[in-house]
């Protein structure tokens, strides 16, 4: 139950993520993806070679859940769960093998953090 719970949580922290500030229909997945990257910048002093890294990554997996995502602007499908859930694993595997340990685990506390603020919100 606590992983289910927990899986519901990081979902919601990645639409989230995705929609940071603005849900404009106008604003481009890779805009998303440079405002993401630009917090993780911040928040994980990440190098220039990273951070091109990262982009790249957010990038793909934001266009990726949009696609998910389809017409609607919430939640994903409920049929497109699993591939949802197997996308925001990859998305965070391919992000460990660009950060440092160190990184990664500042990464993982960042988006608890704000997991807690859409809880409290």
């Amino acid at each position: 139950m606590k992983a289910i719970n927990t899986t519901l949580i990081l979902s919601i922290l990645i639409l989230n993520l995705i929609s940071i500030k603005s849900s404009s229909a106008q604003e481009s997945y890779q805009e998303k993806a440079k405002e993401m990257t630009d917090k993780l910048k911040e928040e994980l002093t990440l190098s220039e070679d990273q951070y091109d890294s990262v982009l790249v990554i957010n990038e793909k997996y934001i266009q990726k859940f949009e696609e998910l995502r389809g017409e609607e602007q919430g939640k994903p499908d409920p049929s497109k769960r699993e591939e949802f859930m197997k996308s925001k694993e990859e998305w965070d595997n391919e992000l460990k093998q660009v950060l440092s340990e160190d990184q990664f685990k500042k990464y993982r506390e960042f988006k608890q953090k704000n997991r807690r603020k859409m809880m409290r919100g």
